[in-house]
């Protein structure tokens, strides 16, 4: 579990965060992200992150997975444009969210 509070700062970072919770949440099982993704680079790693954000601020991973794609991977687009419908399971988890603490998921790719 490591502090990730910067990350949600990057422009380079897509960051989804709820507001804060007025109630218990427990949640379990496998966490699953679809992206529709393009990009100009064949060659691209994708990092998904689910977190929590305590009543302080401070965010926290829970679950996480890389996933590096490379051009037999793409479905060429126009010129020079790559697509991709990108399934990644991020990971398992068994959390129960307190009052007051909310979700985050980050999404961050480069190549």
């Amino acid at each position: 579990r490591q502090e990730q509070t910067k990350y949600a700062l990057r422009e380079d970072v897509l960051t989804f965060s709820t507001e804060p919770l007025t109630d218990e949440l427990y949640i379990a099982g496998s966490v699953k992200a679809i992206l529709n993704v393009v990009t100009t680079n064949p060659f691209t790693d994708y990092l998904l992150k689910l977190c929590i954000v305590e009543s302080g601020g401070k965010s926290y991973n829970l679950t996480e997975n890389f996933k590096r794609l490379s051009s037999k991977d793409w479905v060429q687009g126009e010129p020079g444009l790559w697509k991709n419908r990108l399934e990644m399971d991020v990971g398992n988890i068994a959390c129960a969210f307190g009052p007051g603490t909310a979700i985050r998921f980050h999404i961050s790719s480069g190549g």
